[in-house]
């Protein structure tokens, strides 16, 4: 499954689900509407306090009942950081800046003509009368 697909299916076994740290701490609804269903990249702002960079983080999903750790947790804060490429070096490949998070909300092309419709018209402007 890509992400929609996931949020999908988490929703319909828990309808309530929410996104949690193993301490209790509530990180708000999982939900459709911080994701892309055209190409399923998925985020979501959470806030949490942490007493040092290299405290173990549990990431989960809460239900009514009961609490599943999400994979690839815990990981610690130092590692988490590191996989998210928070602290990027100057000069990156890309040439973006190192604003966190980056300001992308999906991974969809930002296009105002679909590329079929470009093909359409270079291919009639190829026409010989």
């Amino acid at each position: 499954y890509g992400a929609a697909g996931l949020v999908e299916q988490i929703l319909s076994h828990c309808p309530e689900a929410r996104f949690a740290l193993d301490d209790g701490s509530d990180l708000g609804a999982v939900d459709h509407d911080q994701g892309c269903l055209t190409c399923g990249y998925y985020r979501k702002r959470v806030t949490f306090r942490v007493s040092s960079i290299h405290q173990t983080l549990q990431l989960g999903i809460r239900g009514v009942s009961r609490y599943r750790a999400i994979g690839g947790f815990p990981t610690s804060i130092h590692d988490l950081l590191h996989e998210q490429q928070a602290d990027c070096p100057f000069g990156r490949a890309d040439h973006r800046s190192d604003f966190w998070p980056p300001v992308r909300r999906c991974y969809c092309p930002a296009r105002k003509r679909s590329h079929t419709s470009t093909q359409t018209e270079r291919a009639a402007k190829r026409r010989r009368l």
